[in-house]
């Protein structure tokens, strides 16, 4: 079981993850997750749930847990009942999950919170309506803006998801982004980026990429592929990414430049950097951003 520990941010527990439910109802263009599920959502017993969270708990004596669900907020009877559950039985122990712009309004903020949630994860994408209209998310950036609000005012701490290089979008979106960043920074705990979105089979963007040849004629998923350049935006080789005319390589690399200076400058940027030296995988990000800083 050591195998499935996780590093709970911020609680210094030991942690282990865990799904109650599978699939989205979302259809956004570049996720796969709604895909392999058919827009269907699949729910677990709150019962259930729990009892092997007691389990965990008691018998292999995990600290806290991780709910790993696309999103645990999108069936509101579900949650509901599974924070009583958790409540009911007087069980004590800190947990995070990703919730979803839309699902969630204070009273069950505050539920979750009484069952032990600490900590949100938040897929905002971009603060471009545009954008978020052309991915088909579904939500607008007012929402997302009450959202972080309702988190800050309860004191829940939220860890913010957002991808650049969607399609039709430009740097003026970008900019956007940024400045829905900046303003609302002291509500937003960690930042999570993605410079470049990740062509997925079966998805709109797949679709999309091939009907504007942005994926080659010949390109197939059961063939190798391997780019080189996308590690200089901190990407797999082994991934497509969505490049356009109105958003190439270059502007994708001076995204990637913007993000990271910002993140390891200054002494809390010091100190990550450390970190990220005993950290096989996070030690490559930085190897990747000191080769893209110093690209010739």
């Amino acid at each position: 079981m050591k195998k499935y520990e996780l590093k709970m941010e911020f609680v210094n527990k030991k942690g282990i993850s865990i799904l109650t439910s599978r699939g989205c109802l979302y259809r956004c263009s570049f996720c796969s997750a709604s895909r392999m599920f058919n827009n269907l959502l699949t729910t677990r017993s709150a019962n259930r749930v729990v009892d092997e969270i007691e389990k965990l708990l008691n018998e292999y004596n995990f600290q806290a847990i991780k709910f790993f669900d696309s999103g645990l907020t999108l069936d509101r009877e579900h949650i509901e009942n599974l924070c009583d559950e958790i409540i009911n039985r007087n069980l004590k122990f800190p947990w995070e999950c990703e919730i979803c712009v839309g699902t969630v309004d204070q009273p069950m903020l505050e539920k979750m919170q009484k069952a032990g949630c600490y900590y949100v994860d938040i897929e905002i994408e971009s603060a471009s309506q545009k954008v978020l209209d052309l991915i088909r998310k579904g939500i607008t950036v007012e929402q997302t803006e009450e959202l972080l609000n309702m988190c800050k005012t309860l004191g829940i701490k939220t860890k913010a998801f957002f991808s650049f290089g969607h399609i039709g979008e430009t740097m003026n979106d970008v900019e956007k982004t940024f400045e829905f960043m900046e303003k609302n920074s002291d509500k937003i705990t960690t930042v999570a980026s993605d410079i470049g979105v990740r062509i997925y089979p079966g998805t709109y963007l797949e679709s999309y990429a091939r009907k504007n040849r942005i994926l080659s004629d010949d390109f197939g998923w059961s063939m190798p592929y391997d780019e080189e350049w996308n590690e200089f935006i901190f990407q797999s080789r082994a991934v497509p990414i969505l490049i356009q005319p109105q958003l190439g390589r270059q502007d994708l690399e001076q995204i990637a430049l913007r993000i990271y200076n910002k993140r390891l400058s200054g002494w809390e940027g010091f100190k990550k950097g450390i970190t990220k030296l005993t950290d096989p995988q996070k030690l490559k990000k930085l190897q990747s951003f000191l080769k893209l800083k110093f690209k010739k």
